[in-house]
């Protein structure tokens, strides 16, 4: 799950690089959410997954 770029840029780039990096393509559709928490309660609630950013918000205790 990314973030629509035009919310965060550097933020939507460093997640597409990172996952570029790792070999992956994602298959990018459009989302109804548009914050970095959104992004986190859907990967917590096992809707997907999301790579955060260094320093972008702290990671509760049960995602870690």
């Amino acid at each position: 799950m990314l973030v629509p770029r035009d919310y965060h840029r550097t933020h939507y780039d460093y997640q597409l690089n990172a996952l570029k990096g790792l070999g992956i393509e994602p298959r990018i559709i459009d989302t109804d959410f548009s914050t970095t928490q959104s992004q986190m309660a859907l990967a917590a609630a096992g809707l997907g997954a999301c790579l955060i950013y260094p320093g972008t918000a702290p990671l509760p205790t049960i995602l870690c």
